[in-house]
């Protein structure tokens, strides 16, 4: 028998992390749900002797230590049925987040082509010390990608205003060489007139806004540079600990794992 659901895990002081919850269900749930339908035929009988499978994320994670509520929530759900006296059922369930392939060609966590119905599971090797740990890390990540964030918004502040600098100069250049195209005049003539003059003032003027905004860009730009190193640095330095390919620790059961 095959119950399929998602799995809550939950980290204990022990260190270890253990199956909270099968499909929002506690194992004495998951025992009434076996047995306590009014139809005989709706549930499992006492001379039950078949095996039955939570598939499920952390179902089997967890134990064996002193305390039961490290026990895994498939030997939970296992002790429950032997309380009421089914003393031949077995039940088993998945040490680590699981997937079942929907599809032909999905990823199992480690990589590997799977068919429809497959299952995968990774072994939890998760603790309430590397939860900690990895937190640490991904508020250090999440600071930098602020930081990135930052950068790139300031960056594009820069733009449109260093673009619209860029075409009031060159159009008063242009307007420079139209005029002394147009007026005639000898070169110093043409250079001692007072609209001419103006005009030069605004050249100087109009270079100096983009010269300006173009140096702010590109000083915002290696902001960027270094932003993007320092995230990209410290995010491959989290995915070298291979913390996140063996944890599970704060995704809601809603998505867990698969199906």
């Amino acid at each position: 028998m095959v119950l399929c659901a998602h799995g809550r895990p939950k980290g204990l002081p022990s260190g270890r992390v253990i199956g909270e919850e099968f499909g929002h269900r506690k194992p004495e749930d998951i025992v009434k749900l076996l047995t306590g339908h009014k139809k005989a035929s709706e549930r499992i009988g006492k001379d039950f002797n078949g095996k039955i499978v939570l598939s499920g994320c952390f179902t089997a994670s967890g134990g064996p230590e002193g305390s039961k509520q490290d026990d895994p929530f498939a030997a939970k759900v296992l002790a429950v049925l032997r309380k009421k006296g089914y003393a031949k059922a077995v039940v088993v369930g998945m040490p680590g987040p699981s997937i079942t392939a929907r599809e032909d060609g999905e990823k199992a966590g480690d990589g590997q082509t799977m068919k429809r119905g497959d299952k995968h599971v990774l072994v939890n090797q998760n603790s309430v010390e590397n939860i900690r740990k990895l937190d640490k890390l991904e508020a250090e990540e999440k600071k930098l990608a602020e930081k990135l964030t930052s950068t790139v918004d300031s960056y594009n502040k820069l733009v449109t205003p260093r673009n619209e600098a860029d075409t009031e100069y060159t159009a008063l250049k242009k307007q420079f060489e139209t005029a002394k195209i147009a007026t005639q005049l000898a070169p110093k003539a043409f250079l001692a007139d007072r609209e001419t003059l103006k005009l030069f003032k605004k050249i100087a003027a109009a270079k100096k806004t983009f010269e300006g905004l173009e140096s702010k860009l590109s000083d915002a730009k290696k902001d960027y540079d270094k932003a993007k190193k320092a995230y990209d640095t410290k995010k491959k330095a989290i995915d070298d600990t291979g913390l996140r390919k063996t944890m599970w620790p704060r995704l809601p059961a809603t998505s867990a794992c698969a199906r």
